[in-house]
C-alpha cells in the first residue's frame, strides 16, 4: 500500500494546483486506503452475517431471517407517509426518518415488531393517529400470532406476538 504524500495533498488543497495530472496522481495515491477501507467494511459485514446465520441455524430457522427481512421492508413501505404541503413537510420528514428505523423479528415462537418513537411533538402525534392503524395491519399480516399491545421501551414502541 503506497503513503500519500502531505505535500501532494496541501500542494493541490491549498496552493490552488488545479493541474488536471495533480488530481490524477492524489486519486491513485488515496486509491490503496480507499481499497482496504472498503475491504475492512464488506469483511466485517460479511462476519456479522454469518454470526446472525449461525444464531439462526442453533435457535432458530435461517428461513425465519429471511422472513424477517421481508416483514421488515414491507412494514417500512406501509409506515411511511407522502405530504404534498410544503407547511408540513418537515414534520412529515421527520416521522419518515424515525419510522424507517422499524424492525420485525420473526422467530419460531415469537415476533417483535419495533418501531422507533419521533423526538418532535408533531412527529409523535402523527404517529399517535397511525398507531391502532399500524397494529391493525401487524394483526392482518400475522395471523398466527397473539399480539399484545403496544409497550413503551425507551425511544421504541414494541409490539410482541405469541404463536397461537
Amino acid at each position: 500500500m503506497q503513503k500519500i504524500s502531505i505535500q501532494n495533498v496541501e500542494k493541490f488543497l491549498f496552493l490552488g494546483d488545479t493541474n488536471f495530472f495533480g488530481y490524477i496522481k492524489l486519486l491513485y495515491e488515496s486509491s490503496g486506503i480507499l481499497n482496504t477501507i472498503t475491504i475492512t467494511s464488506v469483511s466485517l459485514i460479511i462476519v456479522l452475517l454469518l454470526i446472525e446465520i449461525a444464531l439462526r441455524i442453533i435457535k432458530d430457522s435461517p428461513i425465519n431471517l429471511l422472513v424477517s427481512i421481508y416483514k421488515t421492508i414491507r412494514m417500512r413501505w406501509f409506515v411511511y407517509k407522502i405530504n404534498n404541503d410544503t407547511l408540513e413537510q418537515n414534520k412529515f420528514t421527520i416521522y419518515n426518518n424515525v419510522v424507517s428505523h422499524c424492525t420485525v423479528n420473526v422467530q419460531n415462537q415469537s415476533i417483535i415488531v419495533s418501531l422507533r418513537l419521533p423526538a418532535n411533538v408533531d412527529s409523535v402525534k402523527l404517529y399517535k393517529q397511525a398507531e391502532p392503524i399500524i397494529f391493525e395491519e401487524i394483526v392482518n399480516n400475522n395471523p398466527n400470532y397473539y399480539f399484545s399491545s403496544p409497550m413503551r421501551v425507551g425511544r421504541w414502541m414494541q409490539i410482541i406476538g405469541s404463536k397461537r
